[in-house]
């Protein structure tokens, strides 16, 4: 009893590159709350694993346990947590103030960016990328990539009849993943989709500058499930060697020094250096 006890509330399933895993995480190191971390290995393919698709039949990351409860999709995980874990920071204030409305505003804004389609598309297509960035295959290895992941897919939904109807949509996303990442006008329009999001943030963090005193984030004093969500859409950008065509020391000056601000912060430090590690291990 004292061993369950003494152990983390919480078990975060997740994958450390993940954009949907960075935003939980960083939310538990904001909360300060330890939890036991159960990182599912791509590598080894445990994203597809039956006992990964037994947790989670979408096989997706993050996953967040807490108790024999299992709790999928970074939104309703963060919100969870702060529910749970009610003490400061509060990340998801109270929807009957004004601060809630405008957390949940910019929470829903950030949210419509269309990261998956910049991830995978660029991946495709480096030379899309303005900053450039290196992508882990070439375009004959994507296509290889894909016809073997569906293939897979397509043959464990015939091994694992309970999962069948899981496994045969992951076959399909695949598809229709292999289809997008062929089309550059989509990915181009994606790239331009950010502009308008991006020039809200920057109205926003100017007004939050000159009406208040000391060190402010997106809505304020405090750092919210909002400035989770634009943190780690930054650093997706700077990622895909797009950061530079959507801000400078001479354009949108408001994010650009709210983006210097937040990569010193501790939690994204640690995040930093989960996915570093990652990568490494991956190389091994």
């Amino acid at each position: 009893m004292a061993d369950d006890e003494s152990r983390p509330r919480f078990t975060l399933y997740y994958v450390p590159p993940s954009y949907y895993s960075q935003k939980v995480l960083m939310a538990l190191y904001e909360k300060g709350e330890l939890f036991t971390e159960r990182v599912v290995n791509l590598g080894k393919g445990e994203g597809t694993a039956k006992w990964y698709m037994e947790i989670n039949p979408a096989g997706q990351v993050p996953v967040l346990g807490d108790r024999g409860k299992l709790i999928p999709e970074s939104e309703d995980i963060i919100e969870y947590i702060d529910r749970e874990i009610p003490h400061e920071p509060i990340l998801v204030p109270s929807p009957d103030t004004d601060l809630g409305k405008n957390v949940e505003k910019f929470r829903k804004l950030l949210k419509q960016t269309p990261v998956e389609i910049l991830t995978h598309g660029l991946w495709y297509n480096p030379e899309m990328s303005p900053g450039g960035m290196a992508s882990p295959r070439d375009k004959a290895g994507w296509d290889e990539y894909f016809i073997q992941q569906e293939a897979k897919l397509t043959r464990m939904a015939e091994e694992q009849g309970h999962l069948k109807e899981a496994y045969l949509q992951k076959a399909a996303d695949v598809k229709a993943r292999s289809e997008l990442v062929r089309d550059t006008s989509r990915i181009q329009a994606a790239i331009e989709t950010i502009h308008p999001v991006l020039d809200e943030v920057e109205e926003q963090l100017t007004r939050t500058k000159h009406g208040a005193e000391g060190e402010t984030w997106l809505l304020g004093r405090g750092f919210t499930a909002a400035d989770i969500n634009l943190a780690v859409l930054l650093k997706r950008l700077t990622k895909l060697g797009l950061f530079s065509i959507y801000c400078s020391q001479n354009k949108r000056k408001s994010l650009w020094h709210y983006w210097e601000r937040v990569q010193k912060r501790l939690p994204f430090l640690k995040i930093l250096e989960l996915e570093n590690n990652y990568s490494k291990s991956l190389q091994k």
